[in-house]
């Protein structure tokens, strides 16, 4: 499997079609402030924004570059686009996954609460029926797989689930495209896209590891890895 490992930081290896009905990014009242400095506990310039109840902290060189893009419109959001064909910058600060899309944002007050109720007792109730392939995920729903044995731990316990689709890439009728979304606060929601040409099933786990340990990177609340 290939590591998608920081050079100047540990950053862990390590995919959810969860809330397939999305994960309802709404616009809050304040659309979040954005300001570059050098925090304390970051060894580079970052650029700080507020997503909800998280201070995101982004490697400058990273924003100035446009590898990552900040929107302080109505909805705000940052994103990544089409990873899978390009580096960060330099690239000393973690080597990034080869995503197609990675988005993260404002949810709607209460919504993550509620989803999370209901997905879970969907989980439960489907739980027994539960038959999981060579790379242990179960199609719980028609192009839908979740990892039935956890191999690390993600947020709010949510389950992975991988949701796959036909790939939008010409001549590539064997491709699919895959998306993971998951909530990382009951106020922040993520969502990342990959082909699984890139990322084939059994690194999917490894894969969503890894984006953990991302957003661990960027949310300005963990302690800094030393």
């Amino acid at each position: 499997m290939t590591r998608f490992a920081p050079r100047s930081l540990s950053i862990l290896a390590g995919t959810l079609g969860l809330l397939a009905s999305g994960l309802g990014f709404a616009a809050p009242d304040d659309p979040g402030q954005i300001a570059a400095h050098t925090i304390h506990n970051r060894p580079f310039p970052v650029v700080e924004f507020q997503l909800g109840d998280v201070p995101f902290l982004m490697p400058k060189d990273w924003v100035d570059s446009k590898f990552l893009f900040i929107s302080r419109g109505s909805t705000p959001f940052f994103n990544v686009v089409n990873a899978h064909r390009r580096r960060p910058p330099r690239s000393t600060h973690v080597d990034f996954p080869p995503l197609v899309h990675f988005a993260v944002g404002d949810t709607a007050p209460g919504l993550p609460a509620r989803n999370l109720r209901d997905y879970k007792a969907e989980w439960d109730r489907r739980w027994p029926e539960r038959q999981p392939d060579r790379d242990g995920f179960w199609e719980w729903k028609p192009g839908e797989y979740m990892l039935v044995e956890r191999r690390h731990s993600r947020p709010l316990d949510q389950p992975l689930i991988v949701r796959c689709s036909g790939s939008l890439r010409p001549n590539r009728k064997d491709e699919r495209q895959c998306t993971v979304r998951f909530y990382w606060t009951l106020a922040t929601g993520v969502n990342y896209d990959f082909y699984d040409t890139d990322v084939p099933p059994s690194q999917w786990a490894d894969l969503d590891k890894d984006m953990i340990e991302l957003l661990k990177f960027l949310d300005g609340r963990e302690p800094w890895p030393r």
